[in-house]
């Protein structure tokens, strides 16, 4: 087993501008989430765990792993607390947007990580065929996204769309159906009985959806007392769940 003990390793150097400039490949820590990655049919390249890891677990031989030290793994993870176990693994090759055939969901700018893992992790959970996400979303590949899908971003197709008001209009002319959850619609969630195929899109809690793209489908989450909006990711379930409700009845 290859052995690395200095932070200042060449390689390990390498790597971490590799990462940061997300050239190709992301970082997967723990191992749960490795053993995640695995079964999934991920691309691991490097896995890298630490002595005492090996002290309690086997190591996993997908593929061979390299033995750093504590100070490398601290380097290498994001996490206050060192998992002892980090992998990397390719990005997937960036690939035309699918055809939903049940429902889906476009996200605008969803900026924070926390909140776009936990709708990754609900559109897998509620069966959608996969996530659109506009570029200044969070990076779906960065490491707290991916904690926080639980794995789910290894199963469930993200597309990045690059013109929403074009992609928007492709849908139309395709006969999907755009469903808008803002707020204050006059069309309830609870009420609506939606039309398959679909898209949903959902935008961030503090800004909304864009003034300048007018949609036909306006829905609105009902709301008791004074609360004025829903954390993006729980709206985002909410929905999702409604939409996945409907489906299964058809």
């Amino acid at each position: 087993m290859k052995r690395i003990d200095s932070p200042s390793n060449t390689r390990i150097k390498e790597l971490l501008r590799t990462l940061k400039r997300r050239e190709g490949l992301y970082l997967i820590e723990g191992k749960k989430l490795v053993e995640e990655a695995a079964r999934s049919g991920v691309d691991l390249r490097d896995l890298f765990v630490t002595a005492e890891f090996l002290k309690a677990n086997q190591a996993p031989n997908l593929p061979e792993p390299t033995l750093v030290s504590t100070s490398v793994m601290k380097k290498l993870s994001n996490v206050e607390t060192p998992p002892g176990i980090v992998a990397t693994a390719a990005r997937p090759t960036p690939a035309p947007i699918p055809r939903t055939t049940r429902f889906s969901a476009l996200l605008l700018s969803i900026h924070d990580p926390g909140n776009l893992g936990t709708i990754i992790r609900s559109a897998e959970a509620a069966g959608a065929d996969f996530l659109a996400v506009t570029s200044d979303c969070a990076d779906p590949y960065s490491s707290k996204v991916i904690r926080s899908s639980a794995g789910s971003l290894f199963r469930l197709t993200v597309a990045e769309v690059a013109d929403v008001a074009g992609y928007l209009q492709q849908l139309k002319q395709g006969g999907i159906t755009v469903y808008a959850l803002v707020a204050n619609a006059k069309q309830s969630l609870n009420d609506l009985k939606p039309g398959f195929p679909c898209v949903i899109v959902i935008g961030s809690e503090s800004h909304g959806l864009p003034k300048d793209i007018s949609f036909e489908n306006n829905i609105s989450i009902p709301m008791a007392g004074k609360v004025e909006s829903l954390n993006a990711a729980i709206a985002a379930s909410l929905a999702l769940y409604h939409f996945a409700n409907f489906y299964s009845k058809t």
